[in-house]
């Protein structure tokens, strides 16, 4: 991350060599993540049984007192952590001079954020509610894949 950030920084008076995130990973990645957010949603507001499968115990980790920030339920925050990703990887994209530069940094700092974010919740569903979500622990695979490609693509540009 530090690498990256560096080298935005250096490039910032080559704007025509700053790095970009050309891959399609990170909005494909971030639209299965949007759909897994719009699930658990769904799951919260009509308190309705989430599909688990064998693995995990879901419910118990959707009626912990930690599946809320705020009051609002942390499938709501994972639905508007993807929204940003995508969004500012159509920026990056779309734009030019210091403006794509600071929404390839906003990608790079978001994306590093979802997977601190990841781990925290993830601590949460071992060690203090003793249950795990699949569903939970796709995402935060999911936003580790997008900041790896991301922090990739970033470091290894001309």
């Amino acid at each position: 991350l530090m690498h990256g950030a560096w080298r935005l920084a250096y490039n910032g008076s080559r704007l025509s060599d700053a790095p970009s995130v050309s891959s399609w990973g990170p909005p494909i990645f971030a639209l299965f993540g949007l759909g897994i957010g719009i699930y658990l949603t769904s799951v919260a507001f009509t308190h309705s049984e989430a599909m688990c499968g064998p693995i995990g115990d879901c419910m118990r980790v959707q009626a912990s007192p930690h599946s809320k920030l705020f009051g609002v339920p942390m499938a709501i925050w994972g639905m508007l952590f993807y929204l940003g990703i995508l969004g500012l990887w159509l920026l990056q994209r779309r734009l030019s001079g210091s403006w794509r530069l600071r929404s390839i940094l906003g990608l790079l700092v978001l994306s590093l954020f979802g997977v601190i974010f990841s781990i925290y919740l993830t601590g949460l569903e071992l060690f203090v509610i003793h249950a795990v979500c699949i569903w939970c622990l796709s995402s935060a695979v999911l936003a580790t894949l997008i900041m790896l490609i991301v922090t990739r693509k970033v470091t290894t540009a001309n």
